[in-house]
């Protein structure tokens, strides 16, 4: 079960995204980076899930640091052209995390089958869109990584 939702947060762990310390290119370019640093975090405690109860916590933390990314860009200025990405982004991660949230609830009930069906349903137009902001993002010339 572990294994499923690590493939389905790498999905998310492209990129990540962070608020921005003014206009500048690289302060944005760096709170990216930074941010992708913290999911990648939350990643590896998925990935250290040895029960039901683990893998809920650590797919409830995935969600609330999307959040906080979410929160934390939407609050923060960025440079002008690259404010529709901005945009783009808070939105996607806010649908990914309540997605995860719906798969810790499941999971941490106990209910298997349904964790598999969120799964399914996991908001896959959210993934695309959050992927497509970053490469907005990469057209417009700001050095962002893409995870491995």
């Amino acid at each position: 079960m572990a294994r499923i939702a690590i493939c389905v947060l790498t999905a998310l762990a492209l990129a990540g995204c962070g608020g921005g310390n003014g206009d500048s290119r690289e302060a944005f370019e760096e709170d990216v980076q930074e941010a992708q640093q913290e999911l990648e975090s939350r990643l590896d405690e998925l990935g250290e899930a040895d029960s039901t109860d683990d893998v809920s916590e650590a797919l409830d933390s995935a969600a609330d640091t999307l959040r906080e990314q979410a929160d934390e860009l939407d609050g923060a200025d960025v440079p002008d052209e690259a404010e529709d990405a901005r945009d783009q982004l808070v939105e996607s991660l806010r649908s990914i995390a309540e997605s995860l949230e719906e798969n810790a609830d499941a999971v941490g009930d106990g209910d298997v089958s349904e964790f598999l069906e969120n799964l399914q349903d996991l908001d896959l137009e959210a993934v695309r869109e959050f992927q497509e902001a970053l490469e907005r993002l990469r057209e417009q010339g700001f050095d962002i990584e893409v995870s491995s």
